[in-house]
């Protein structure tokens, strides 16, 4: 397997239990020494090395009844409570992908009932359904619910195999207490490629989908939602991961190309000028190398771009932010306790205080959460999932505030779970 190839890779088995054929697979996982248990924080201003002792202690998960706990630096532990989606069958790979702002969440379950989104509002001190969404011709098979994105009261959905792997992504908006579906997107554009809807983000007043090699911008008129801007690199190749995944924030889009430069990986950032959209950065890790994978997630909010390669040895997650018309590398990233295997990256997440990185493979998965201080980044909570058995726990992330959304989509043999964690208080809700 080469490493250009580990998205398409990666995209076929998170249907069916998350990242292990490619975890198992990658060269670059296996073999390297394994990191010393403390956060690693680098500064690339200082030149220097910050070594800061972990403040949150894991507390190890044994046995196959056992519930998810948080710790926090303050110590706070809680047991997770379970909030069950309605009917949710074996296989539903509930978790795949998940979204938050502000008091609604949003959990996907691409292989429940042809593909579902579960809404949840807080409610008596936890979290309950209250909708379920699915496109209005979805059909099984079309992996609705493999990317979500919230903002306001405005639901994307993403299903990059319905019309025969054509793609669609579905607008679903909150109109009196319900749900309705208010577009069916698709790219229009030229040069049109398969997977439309892999990856799905809302930015101020934007929409962008991801499809292969192509990353499209909607914005909304009194029409309706209609196609803007299709993003994509002059003269890239028809093999090329560039929109593998994509992130929005305010007027600014971010796309990761995990594959570009041997697997290294890239990531760019877009924003609009006079003259329409035009990319302003080029991003790369300081130390990145062929098959770390940089770009394979992507976040982005308060001015800052947080960018995941699962396979930089244990994995590792970049903060960059800009100053003087150029965006540099403030922090890299790497978990307190991660080790070669752990894809500490696979997922990012970030809102204006917090940062959270998905370890998928550490164990049977973990979340970190970070905070900043001036340029560097310290841990504040570790989360980790019932039971002991792998179940992709950190495969999807999503912050607002202090509250913190992760999915789990291998868990109970592919069912899925997710969760949702006050990364600040240490209380947690579970949901199944």
């Amino acid at each position: 397997m080469t490493n250009r190839t580990i998205p398409a890779e990666r995209a076929e088995h998170k249907r069916i239990a998350g990242l292990k054929a490619v975890l198992h697979h990658n060269p670059s996982a296996t073999g390297a020494r394994l990191r010393r248990p403390r956060q690693v924080v680098r500064s690339p201003r200082r030149q220097s090395w910050l070594l800061v002792a972990s403040s949150v202690v894991l507390l190890s998960v044994t046995g196959g009844g056992l519930p998810g706990r948080v710790t926090t630096r303050l110590g706070a532990v809680t047991r997770p409570m379970p909030l069950d989606p309605e009917g949710l069958r074996a296989g539903a790979a509930f978790g795949t992908s998940v979204a938050i702002n502000g008091n609604l969440a949003v959990v996907g379950g691409p292989f429940q009932a042809g593909g579902l989104a579960y809404v949840y509002a807080p409610k008596s001190g936890g979290w309950r359904q209250t909708a379920e969404l699915r496109g209005e011709d979805t059909r099984p098979g079309d992996f609705f619910g493999g990317a979500i994105a919230v903002k306001g009261r405005t639901i994307v959905v993403g299903a990059d195999v319905h019309d025969g792997a054509t793609g669609r992504a579905y607008v679903f908006t909150e109109e009196s207490g319900s749900w309705r579906q208010i577009a069916e997107l698709k790219n229009t554009g030229p040069g049109r490629a398969s997977g439309f809807g892999l990856s799905v983000a809302e930015g101020a007043g934007t929409i962008v989908v991801s499809s292969a090699g192509a990353a499209v911008v909607f914005t909304r008129d009194r029409r309706g939602w209609r196609q803007a801007a299709q993003l994509h690199l002059q003269g890239a190749s028809t093999d090329t991961s560039f929109g593998f995944s994509v992130a929005a924030s305010g007027p600014l889009v971010v796309v990761g190309d995990p594959g570009a430069t041997g697997g290294a990986g890239r990531a760019y950032v877009f924003g609009t000028t006079r003259h329409g959209w035009r990319q302003l950065a080029e991003l790369a890790g300081l130390d990145t190398k062929p098959g770390d994978n940089f770009g394979f997630s992507v976040a982005a909010g308060a001015g800052r771009v947080l960018v995941g390669a699962p396979w930089h040895g244990a994995g590792a997650a970049y903060v960059f932010s800009p100053a003087h018309q150029r965006w540099h590398q403030v922090a890299e990233i790497t978990g307190p306790d991660s080790r070669v295997g752990d894809q500490f990256g696979s997922s990012v997440a970030l809102d204006a205080g917090l940062a959270v990185v998905g370890a998928p493979s550490h164990r049977a998965g973990a979340a970190y959460v970070f905070s900043p201080s001036r340029e560097a980044w310290h841990e504040i909570a570790e989360i980790t999932p019932p039971g002991a058995s792998r179940s992709d726990f950190g495969i999807a992330e999503a912050v607002s505030g202090a509250t913190v959304v992760t999915g789990a989509n291998a868990y109970h043999n592919g069912t899925g779970a997710a969760w949702v964690t006050n990364a600040i208080s240490g209380h947690v809700a579970y949901g199944r």
